[in-house]
């Protein structure tokens, strides 16, 4: 049985969720209004689920009830007005019970992963992963500040940070910066990636 805080925890992964599917089929950053039927549909929803609820759960049943509701209706047009609560409600969960795990997930595949090209892997922590990865972090410009300039200082930085940063200005103006964007992409390549520097 969760409790309330767990409970609170689940929804705004749930809401989290939604927005990063909603943000990839409008691609837009425009994040979603909660309204208060969403959150009584959510209550609705934990009721149903009670025992089944863990972020897992919800990431399947939120891609699976994004990708049912735009089957129904005309793609894009539609998608700019989903509703939180739409995704939820007890039709969703109604087909949601009677479809087989591997089906539901074949549906999604097929759904909003291929027709809407929408990365289904991505959730709300590994986008808050991806994001941090991409801005600056105050502990690691110190450690890239401590030999700057020096042959031990890129040296410090591959041992101490995460490489080359283009929106550090210590890395931009480094005289080893080649050296260590190379060394970004040989190393940690999915770093490279979400920095936006390869595809």
């Amino acid at each position: 049985m969760l409790t309330e805080r767990q409970k609170q925890k689940l929804f705004r992964h749930a809401i989290d969720t939604f927005n990063i599917l909603l943000q990839q089929l409008l691609g837009r950053d425009k994040p979603y209004s909660i309204t208060k039927t969403d959150i009584s549909s959510w209550q609705k929803f934990t009721k149903r689920y009670e025992q089944k609820l863990c972020e897992t759960f919800v990431d399947d049943f939120i891609k699976f009830g994004v990708n049912n509701y735009l089957n129904v209706n005309s793609r894009k047009y539609y998608a700019e007005r989903i509703k939180f609560s739409w995704v939820i409600a007890g039709k969703v969960a109604a087909q949601f019970d009677n479809t087989e795990y591997s089906l539901r997930q074949y549906i999604v595949r097929t759904g909003i992963k291929k027709t809407d090209n929408v990365d289904t892997n991505t959730t709300p922590r590994r986008q808050l992963l991806i994001d941090s990865l991409k801005t600056i972090r105050v502990a690691e410009e110190k450690q890239k500040e401590r030999y700057y300039g020096q042959n031990r200082g890129f040296l410090w930085c591959k041992i101490n940070t995460t490489l080359y940063n283009d929106k550090s200005k210590l890395c931009c103006e480094c005289k080893f910066n080649e050296q260590c964007l190379i060394t970004l992409k040989q190393n940690y390549s999915k770093v490279y990636k979400a920095r936006g520097y390869g595809n």
